[in-house]
């Protein structure tokens, strides 16, 4: 078993002792399942504790502060509070002898560097978990123990593979506050340890968001960089020049797209003989499926080049009659007649489009009496898009020009056009290819949870449907 993969497992367990002690209102379980864990970590490394392979004067040094804290979960009832912090305060000056005999006897190796952090991490958790039990704080105070293991488990699925931790200056002078903090409990008034606990807590969880944070900073070849754009004429210019490259970047092509067109297929009843529409249209992928179960499917571009290419593919699949492509404003439609249009479709173009009024209300000239809208656009209350991309050094738009909107303004803009029975719900998209790897499976998650919970702003897109009275 890999040290890294036993740190896991024991974060795991550790997790697990601290319920089992809330539960049985005894430190038994810290005591059981805490030394059985380092027992297999001592185990599992017995060739490798040392370069020299003994077991060496500095581990020695480690594994008495292990044993002392053992001791102390399950004798502290009976030898007091000031005993408690005598034995802490001990084992903490030991903290630096071992690292010091590590040093000077040349016995540094990978299980004394993980003996040294999890004894000083189960230290803490040993601490919060006396004061718990005892009644000198209230069980909030099990975060400071549980943060690290936490941040373990998080590190495992997210962090860089080949990460190091490495203690800064910042996350050291922290720990010494963290540690006194937690003996004030034992010392001070209720009413003056718990708010001094309370401030360390908190700087505590702040220096372990800084390190997660770290993992999604922006990789090379995965930056997104924002297009500056003027004028409309700018920003066709911009989608002719990607136009040759075009593919979809947020994950498996066909796997996205029968989704999407899965969501359309939900909302919109389309006879054989409807006329459908889809407006910003790109290379036609959703018009080329829709094709052969409608009458005339219909795709309008403003970049000249993607209508190129979307006519292209369209002669390729032997679609040419039924498929028709051509440039178009989207805030005019100029070329399409008033009322001639059963089904509207605007899927990932919305954002890109400058006057979202103008658009909309273009949307409903076009349809016929009891036409259908269908949109899918990005979601301006998305906390990546809000807040969440520029924390962490991501773009988050592809010209400088694009504007996610929210559900509410969606919804007044179809309101004010005179659209009726409007639906807006959130979808699934992750813009995975505009991040890294790491971010997206963040991204991701944030996806599931904003399903499970109904919150909006965990979700990266907004579907809306609509009717033309």
């Amino acid at each position: 078993m890999r040290i890294e993969v036993w740190a896991v497992y024991h974060a795991l367990a550790m997790l697990a002792a601290v319920w089992a002690a809330l539960l049985s209102d005894g430190a038994w379980p810290l005591v059981i399942l805490g030394g059985s864990s380092f027992g297999l970590l001592a185990w599992n490394e017995r060739t490798r504790w040392t370069p020299e392979g003994a077991f060496g004067a500095a581990n020695a040094v480690t594994a008495l502060r292990l044993i002392a804290l053992i001791t102390l979960l399950g004798f502290h009832v009976r030898i007091g509070d000031l005993a408690v912090v005598g034995i802490a305060a001990a084992v903490l000056a030991a903290d630096w002898l071992d690292g010091w005999l590590a040093r000077r006897r040349g016995e540094s190796s990978r299980f004394g560097e993980f003996l040294d952090k999890e004894t000083d991490a189960f230290w803490l958790l040993a601490l919060t978990a006396i004061a718990a039990l005892e009644g000198q704080a209230g069980r909030w105070v099990l975060g400071f123990g549980l943060l690290r293991y936490g941040f373990v488990l998080a590190g495992f699925w997210l962090a860089p593979s080949g990460r190091t931790e490495r203690r800064s200056p910042r996350a050291a002078v922290i720990s010494i506050g963290v540690f006194v903090a937690v003996l004030a409990l034992f010392v001070l008034p209720r009413s003056l340890a718990e708010p001094l606990a309370i401030a360390a807590l908190v700087l505590l969880a702040g220096s372990f968001a800084v390190d997660v944070a770290a993992w999604f900073r922006p990789c090379k070849g995965v930056r997104l960089t924002t297009a500056p754009v003027r004028s409309r004429e700018e920003a066709r210019e911009f989608f002719d020049r990607v136009a040759d490259g075009y593919r979809e970047q947020h994950g498996d092509t066909a796997v996205l797209l029968a989704y999407r067109m899965r969501l359309l297929r939900t909302y919109l009843r389309l006879p054989s003989d409807s006329v459908v529409l889809e407006v910003g249209c790109g290379p036609g992928d959703h018009v080329l499926e829709l094709a052969p179960g409608v009458g005339v499917a219909r795709g309008v571009d403003f970049s000249p080049r993607m209508v190129e290419i979307a006519r292209a593919r369209a002669a390729e699949r032997g679609l040419g009659k039924r498929c028709r492509f051509w440039v178009d404003d989207a805030e005019v439609l100029a070329t399409v007649s008033g009322e001639s249009i059963d089904a509207l479709v605007c899927i990932g173009a919305f954002e890109h489009m400058w006057d979202k009024g103008a658009v909309i209300a273009s949307f409903r000239r076009v349809l016929r009496p009891g036409g259908q809208l269908f949109m899918l656009t990005t979601n301006g209350e998305y906390w990546w898009y809000r807040w969440g991309g520029r924390l962490l050094g991501y773009e988050t738009r592809h010209l400088s020009s694009d504007r996610p909107v929210t559900a509410r303004w969606l919804e007044s803009l179809l309101e004010r056009a005179g659209f009726s029975e409007a639906v807006l719900r959130a979808w699934s998209f992750v813009p995975r290819g505009d991040i890294s790897d790491r971010a997206g499976r963040l991204l991701q998650a944030s996806d599931g949870l904003g399903r499970l919970t109904g919150i909006r702003a965990l979700r990266g897109g907004i579907l809306a449907f609509a009717r033309k009275p």
